[in-house]
């Protein structure tokens, strides 16, 4: 199937980090109304344009939801039923690829540029649908499974481990994207509010295994359903409120400290041996040299030297005698008798000094990851950009493989938090106007529900008016290219 990969951990991490620049897995706007964006940008917070109707909040107030109720959820692990549905999607007759469709599911232009109103009629798309219609039956069902098993062998096989779930759990989020703005274009908002249901689903069960790369893919999946789907429901005439139900997600949406931990622990999946050095124990000369090449192997592709050997063997011999002499000052340092020095292989001094350096940076980078993210972002930043200098070159224990650029992760999950704070405002804003026949001067004007803070500042939204229209505005974190903010403005129906 068109551009289906069996990645590993760390190499679907770049991947997904190079996917996530403020939009994840699909950066093109929707064309056209409820909620429009221009096309050509200015450098600042991307302007979306939404017609907001009343809609006062529901009794029950959980009377809709965005996850499946715990009622609908059946016994049976949700990775196999998954597994089954990749099987059910459509496949090309030899020879011919099914590039039509999957460059209309997982490409913008066919999906997004499409009003509603266009939506609603087009044939292609409804074909598609009905091609994929039993593989969703099944990814329907998986979402509303009582448990989830990835089975990813991350302990067995450490960096090595495939995630290609990852990947089709991607083409399934795009082909339900297709699916719920079709249900709204067609009026069918309990079937698009199902479609939502299974996508933020599928997110939340990714988040099950606290796993860095699986969290990046979750907020991808969660963020396109917010984008895609919870927007166009806000701007739609008589579309139920979701302030609560959007309340109802998880928040914050990873498990954080988990997350760290597992990470931090990878290294140790893939090199049990490692877990002795830790302790104290020595490691002899060749165990050292053999972790260090699988390091160097692993890395080989993420940081591309210009200057490195061809062979890893004569690369390492370089960089061990290049750090031989700090590896040594090291070992004096820790208390080695100068005496026993000669006696110590290259590889092993080596080898000890670059552990020891690499569990310093790690637990710098680390630290301050389940920090508030004002607090956590500079120090994530700073300690990334003290240790990056060293990378693969001089220690391939700092490789890609083994850490990225955490700070960016940070980044995309507060951000998905924030997507999820905007639309409960704009949902507040909704039941405002249903309550008290317009919009209000000032946010804290709202006194029916709670106003969300934006969590990058901490602090509330900024909001205006301006004559007839209102301005809700979130400007990008100061890490952030000024693109990734966010402004909507809000006019109300006639």
């Amino acid at each position: 199937m068109k551009n289906w990969i069996k990645p590993n951990g760390a190499l679907l991490s770049m991947i997904v980090l190079a996917w996530l620049p403020g939009r994840v897995l699909s950066a093109a706007p929707p064309a056209t109304a409820p909620a429009t964006r221009s096309e050509t940008q200015p450098a600042g917070p991307e302007v979306e344009r939404i017609i907001l109707h009343p809609s006062a909040t529901t009794q029950p107030a959980l009377q809709y939801k965005l996850l499946p109720d715990p009622l609908d959820e059946t016994p049976g692990n949700a990775a196999m039923l998954y597994a089954t549905a990749v099987d059910l999607l459509p496949t090309a007759p030899p020879g011919k690829p099914l590039e039509e469709l999957w460059e209309r599911v997982d490409d913008t232009p066919f999906v997004d540029a499409l009003s509603p109103e266009q939506l609603a009629h087009d044939a292609k798309t409804e074909a598609i649908l009905q091609k994929c219609a039993e593989a969703l039956r099944r990814v329907d069902a998986a979402a509303r499974c009582q448990d989830v098993d990835w089975d990813a062998a991350l302990r067995e096989l450490g960096f090595d481990a495939t995630m290609s779930y990852l990947n089709h759990l991607r083409h399934f989020a795009n082909i339900l994207r297709l699916k719920y703005r079709f249900q709204m274009a067609r009026g069918d908002l309990s079937g698009a509010l199902r479609s939502m249901q299974t996508s933020f689903s599928m997110a939340v069960q990714l988040n099950r295994r606290p796993v860095l790369v699986e969290g990046l893919v979750a907020a991808g999946v969660s963020e396109l359903v917010l984008d895609r789907g919870v927007e166009e429901w806000v701007g739609l005439d008589h579309s139920p409120n979701l302030y609560w139900a959007l309340s109802s997600l998880p928040r914050p949406y990873f498990n954080y400290p988990a997350m760290a931990h597992t990470e931090q622990a990878a290294i140790y999946f893939q090199f049990p041996a490692l877990r002795a050095a830790a302790r104290g124990e020595e490691l002899s000369a060749e165990q050292w040299r053999q972790i260090m090449l699988e390091l160097m192997r692993l890395n080989v592709g993420y940081e591309p030297v210009a200057s490195r050997p061809p062979d890893l063997g004569i690369w390492l011999n370089q960089v061990v005698a290049s750090a031989l002499p700090k590896s040594r000052e090291y070992l004096l340092s820790i208390g080695t008798p100068k005496e026993k020095l000669p006696g110590i292989a290259p590889e092993q001094a080596v080898g000890v000094y670059f552990f020891h350096e690499y569990r310093v940076a790690s637990d710098e980078i680390w630290k301050a990851w389940e920090l508030p993210y004002l607090q956590s972002i500079e120090l994530m930043r700073g300690a990334d950009e003290r240790f990056g200098a060293k990378r693969v070159n001089d220690n391939p224990f700092l490789g890609g493989v083994v850490w990225l650029n955490i700070w960016r992760a940070k980044f995309h999950f507060t951000h998905l938090d924030r997507r999820v704070a905007m639309y409960r405002t704009l949902e507040a804003l909704r039941n405002h106007l249903a309550l008290h026949g317009g919009l209000p001067d000032r946010l804290d004007e709202i006194t029916d529900v709670p106003v969300p803070i934006d969590p990058f500042t901490d602090k509330p939204f900024s909001y205006r008016r301006e004559g007839r229209t209102a301005v809700l505005e979130a400007l990008a974190s100061n890490v952030a290219n000024p693109s990734t903010g966010q402004r909507f403005e809000i006019t109300v129906a006639k």
